[in-house]
């Protein structure tokens, strides 16, 4: 409490002098204290990519985002690197195309090593998930609607090796 920081100031300052202060430091960082999670990287992934926002890669991407969520990733892997992980693996999921597309290189800054190891991961994650968490059966609902593209109706490959990719 405000009384407690003025004690350990030795009463240097009041109670009201500490709210004070504190009002200054949040009005200066515009009440923005939180750290950017997934979603916000899988945001920003979706606008660089030029993904259409409600399309079936974008779907499948939140589908995958909220899946990590439930996930241990967060004890090994910054959130950042598991956003770019699941967009990644989202383009693997639907199949064709480049599952490491350039561009998504240059906007997370990850080297495909990188990346390549926290898929494997989250692959493996999947599949303990979905035979041991029942709650994740809220978030396949969830993305089985028409307006979510369905993406939960489609399969997740188990991904024991990926290949190599030279840039």
């Amino acid at each position: 409490s405000e009384r407690n920081l003025a004690f350990c100031a030795d009463n240097t300052f009041s109670a009201s002098h500490v709210t004070a202060a504190e009002e200054v430091i949040l009005r200066t960082l515009d009440w923005k204290l939180a750290c950017p999670g997934i979603l916000d990287f899988v945001n920003k992934y979706i606008l660089v990519l030029a993904l259409e926002k409600d399309g079936k890669e974008a779907m499948m991407i939140r589908y995958l985002s909220d899946l990590a969520l439930q996930s241990n990733l967060y004890i090994t892997y910054r959130p950042s690197l598991i956003a770019t992980s699941v967009v990644s693996f989202a383009f693997h999921c639907l199949g064709g195309g480049d599952i490491w597309p350039e561009s998504l290189e240059k906007a997370s800054g990850y080297l495909w090593k990188d990346v390549k190891k926290c898929i494997l991961e989250f692959s493996a994650c999947i599949d303990y998930m979905q035979s041991t968490m029942p709650r994740l059966q809220i978030i396949a609902r969830r993305y089985r609607k028409s307006e979510r593209q369905r993406v939960s109706k489609i399969r997740i490959p188990r991904l024991p090796l990926l290949p190599e990719l030279v840039r």
